[in-house]
């Protein structure tokens, strides 16, 4: 019998709710969100020994959010680790068990290590990671700790205080190998953290990095391989967020055209490709090379049979999108309406955006007291789910068009001034244009109700 990706992910939720169910406490918000993400990194991409859960050349898996400590249980017990039985599983959070509300660090168990206080799980993860850095090759071997960090572990300030000590040791690698570039250890380096800066909100510090890897990487391969296609891959989504759309988009097109050359058959990275091209595309309001993009995306899902649970939320917003600027904003509304309730739990980020897009959608239809609700709505999901600089600043600016169409200038001034420094922290300088020219309109409306 075969069992799908997808039926894994869906196991790994059912234990971890069934045995918060019958602890009457934990948090449930984990082990629904991450299960697809930890199963991929557990059947695909961790090296590790079941029978040996403290092999020395074993990858390291660090849950900084270990609140939510029933997804790494239920992980646990389906890879076959002894310490995880179905009964410790049902003990969990019971006095002697294994399976405690905060684990915080069994390493014989198979718990590298989780947070006990918020961020602590990071902060151990670095370390874990340079401590590698230095063993790997002493033993010959690329050893590796990924981590599953939450947004709240971001807050407290061990994290950047964390996050400082890694951007330190990269500098060190940089200093100990002075004027020698390309280096297949620093470039390898590089492109993780570029990856990383893009992620939590920082296009404009990726950017110059991602754009030196994928020179080096080039260099040291002679060659477009995967490792120079993950980097165009990366560089793509740093120009993307900073609002550089025609170099993200040539960049992003190239991404799919070279890894098809290297990769005939459908893969994840396939799927993922496409879909950053449609990302890319998205504020060309291109609406049928969006729509290929996203086509094509869909078709590939299908075929691989392995989709991330979010991955069809953003395609049915972006969708949405597509519908409203074709003119049919009330088939856009609709669907946004039932993709809002799908979102609300599990997938805050996605629900934040869709509060956006129907903001966006009501303003062009005129709709702008209904609009203004919506909008209001966004930025205030956007400030409880923490979201990137970039999505907070779509959100006021929305809120802002909306205070210019029912002549509030004072206002949209004050939101199109929050948005403004929003774009500013993510150096969005289009974005920031567009802004600017905004509130000299709103400081007209202002000058004109005087």
């Amino acid at each position: 019998m075969t069992v799908t990706p997808r039926e894994m992910a869906h196991a790994v939720r059912f234990l971890a709710m069934d045995a918060i169910t019958r602890a009457g406490d934990g948090h449930p918000g984990t082990p629904l969100g991450a299960a697809d993400i930890c199963t991929a990194l557990f059947n695909r991409h961790l090296k590790f020994d079941p029978g040996c859960p403290q092999w020395p050349d074993r990858d390291r898996f660090v849950q900084s959010n270990g609140h939510g400590s029933t997804l790494i249980y239920a992980l646990l017990h389906l890879a076959g680790y002894e310490a995880f039985p179905i009964e410790q599983v049902r003990a969990f959070r019971e006095l002697g068990s294994h399976t405690p509300g905060h684990p915080e660090y069994e390493p014989a168990h198979g718990v590298e290590v989780t947070t006990g206080p918020l961020g602590q799980g990071f902060a151990n993860g670095v370390g874990m990671a340079m401590a590698e850095a230095h063993l790997g090759p002493l033993h010959g071997e690329t050893l590796r700790t990924l981590g599953l960090l939450s947004n709240t572990c971001g807050r407290f300030g061990l994290f950047a205080e964390a996050l400082s000590t890694a951007e330190l040791a990269l500098q060190r690698t940089r200093q100990a190998l002075g004027p020698v570039r390309p280096h297949t250890r620093l470039t390898d380096q590089e492109r993780w953290y570029a990856d990383a800066l893009v992620r939590c909100g920082r296009p404009a510090d990726a950017e110059p990095i991602a754009r030196q890897v994928v020179i080096d990487q080039r260099a040291l391969d002679s060659e477009f391989t995967r490792r120079v296609v993950n980097a165009m891959s990366c560089h793509a989504m740093a120009l993307a967020d900073m609002g550089r759309t025609d170099e993200a988009v040539a960049m992003a097109r190239s991404v799919v055209a070279r890894h098809a050359e290297l990769s005939p058959q459908p893969s994840e990275d396939t799927i993922a490709f496409c879909h950053r091209h449609a990302v890319c595309l998205l504020p060309t309001r291109r609406v049928d090379e969006i729509a290929q993009a996203l086509d094509r995306a869909e078709q590939l899902y299908r075929q691989v049979g392995d989709e991330p649970a979010v991955a069809p939320l953003r395609r049915q917003r972006m969708r949405a999108q597509l519908q409203a600027w074709s003119g049919d904003g009330n088939a856009a509304l609709a669907s946004l309406e039932r993709l809002d309730d799908r979102t609300r739990h599990d997938h805050p980020l996605e629900w934040a955006r869709v509060a956006r897009v129907r903001a966006m959608i009501l303003r062009l239809q005129g709709a702008w007291q209904a609009g203004l609700t919506v909008a209001r709505e966004a930025v205030d999901r956007c400030t409880a789910v923490d979201a990137l600089q970039v999505d907070q600043g779509h959100a006021r600016t929305e809120w802002g068009l909306l205070l210019l169409e029912t002549r509030d200038g004072a206002g949209a001034s004050e939101q199109l001034t929050q948005a403004s420094q929003h774009y500013d922290r993510a150096q969005v300088l289009p974005s920031l244009l567009r802004v600017d020219a905004m509130m000299g309109l709103a400081r007209l409306h202002l000058l004109a109700g005087r």
